[in-house]
């Protein structure tokens, strides 16, 4: 944080240190490691890293622009909105952002096992969304989209009887895709955090539906929150 008295030469400075001295320490790199590098590192773990890739290279050739390297004296001086902005980053970097910050007080509607399906669809319809995660008593057991409903109406559209509404939902579920779609964090996931469970899935050819958060992060705890894709852009601007 910028403190009276210090000038932009300093104040960026300082700021630059301790971004660089995070990223040594997360990636265990010596000092013969160029800022060039702990940049390209990290980047592929961390959002904010990645977000600001450029302006952190750009960053490293104006410090030493600042700083003569032999006397270590200052030559140059920052505009005060590159001071602003490194010295937000670094305070990222520092404090990350919490999800509950960024995406506020959520109102979660879950499903019974022993739910209709068709009950759990009107509420989804109703209110605009394409998941809901379902509850057997006080544990979670999976997570109830349309695509897995889609599933469950093809895989039975050829019986006579074929797929019904009133099917109950323990009983849709077992037509996900895959059953590794969706993720459970606690309410002290940083939205960095969110952000890296959505680029490992793509990373890994798969579809994150949503991250499921509760108070601990354990599946016997009901929902406080729920992140989707569709939350991914309010997740980056926070960053």
């Amino acid at each position: 944080m910028p403190s009276v008295g210090r000038d932009n030469a300093t104040r960026f400075v300082d700021a630059f240190h301790a971004i660089e001295q995070n990223l040594r320490r997360r990636t265990n790199a010596g000092p013969d490691v160029r800022f060039y590098r702990l940049v390209d590192l990290t980047a592929p773990k961390d959002a904010l890293i990645a977000r600001h890739q450029v302006d952190l290279k750009e960053w490293a050739d104006l410090r030493n622009a600042i700083v003569h390297e032999k006397t270590r004296r200052l030559i140059a001086r920052p505009f005060a909105g590159t001071v602003r902005e490194i010295e937000r980053v670094e305070e990222l970097l520092r404090r990350p952002p919490f999800l509950r910050q960024v995406l506020g007080r959520q109102r979660v509607r879950v499903a019974e096992a022993g739910d209709p399906v068709g009950s759990a669809l009107k509420v989804m319809y109703d209110h605009r969304f394409s998941q809901m995660p379902v509850y057997s008593g006080e544990r979670l057991i999976g997570l109830l989209t349309t695509e897995t409903f889609a599933r469950f109406v093809a895989a039975l559209s050829s019986e006579a009887a074929g797929p019904t509404l009133s099917t109950p939902i323990a009983e849709v579920l077992p037509y996900e895709e895959d059953p590794r779609h969706y993720e459970i964090a606690p309410r002290s996931a940083t939205t960095m955090e969110a952000l890296a469970l959505f680029d490992a899935y793509e990373a890994d050819g798969k579809y994150l539906d949503a991250i499921i958060v509760t108070r601990t992060g354990r599946r016997t705890e009901r929902p406080t929150g729920i992140v989707t894709v569709f939350d991914v852009p309010k997740l980056q601007a926070s960053l």
